[in-house]
C-alpha cells in the first residue's frame, strides 16, 4: 500500500523553526519564494516544532503566517502543522510532482 501504511517504523516530525529559516524564512518578512513555501502553503498558518516561549501564563509557539514568514503564537491557536520525513541519500523518486494530486514516489 500507498500513504501511512507504508511509513511504519519510520520517524515523521514537524520541520523546527531553525530548519525552516534555513530554507529561507525570515521572523517578520514576507518571502513567498523560498522552497518550503512555495507552492505548500496555500495561504494557511502551520506550527513548527520549536517552542517561543513562556509568558507565565500561556505556552507560544513558532508558526509560519500565511506570507511565508516566521511568527509565534498562543500554543492555544487552531494552526496546521506541515510533518517532515527524513529519507536516506539511497532513495530516489521514481514519479510524481509531489502535490496532493500527484504525490512522490519513492524507492
Amino acid at each position: 500500500g500507498y500513504g501511512n501504511s507504508t511509513l511504519n517504523g519510520y520517524k515523521i516530525g514537524l520541520l523546527t523553526s531553525d530548519e525552516i529559516a534555513f530554507a529561507g524564512a525570515t521572523e517578520g518578512s514576507v518571502n513567498r519564494t523560498y522552497y518550503l513555501y512555495k507552492n505548500a502553503n496555500d495561504g494557511y498558518w502551520y506550527w513548527s516544532l520549536s517552542p517561543f516561549g513562556f509568558d507565565g501564563y500561556s505556552a507560544r509557539g513558532w508558526v509560519v503566517y500565511e506570507g511565508g514568514n516566521l511568527g509565534y503564537d498562543y500554543v492555544s491557536r487552531d494552526l496546521g502543522v506541515r510533518p517532515a520525513v527524513s529519507l536516506k541519500s539511497a532513495v530516489s523518486i521514481s514519479s510524481g510532482t509531489g502535490t496532493q494530486s500527484n504525490p512522490f514516489i519513492v524507492q
